[in-house]
């Protein structure tokens, strides 16, 4: 094999593992996006929930005041 077909081997090897390089990165770009949209919904749940927590603590307490 001359040199010319050894860099031309190289080349395909190469754009073939650079293709390969690049699904995978945009699959994991893809799944991060899709976790970090799911990790916001989640945080946005549990700020609504200790929201809420605190509202009806808040309740609470004022109640046991009055009634002491």
């Amino acid at each position: 094999m001359n040199a010319a077909n050894r860099k031309r081997t190289e080349i395909d090897r190469l754009e073939v593992e650079f293709e390969k390089n690049r699904k995978e990165m945009q699959r994991l770009a893809d799944e991060n996006r899709r976790a970090g949209n799911r990790y916001g919904e989640l945080l946005n749940a549990n700020h609504d929930i200790n929201n809420r927590i605190l509202t009806l603590l808040a309740e609470r307490w004022e109640s046991e005041e009055t009634t002491d």
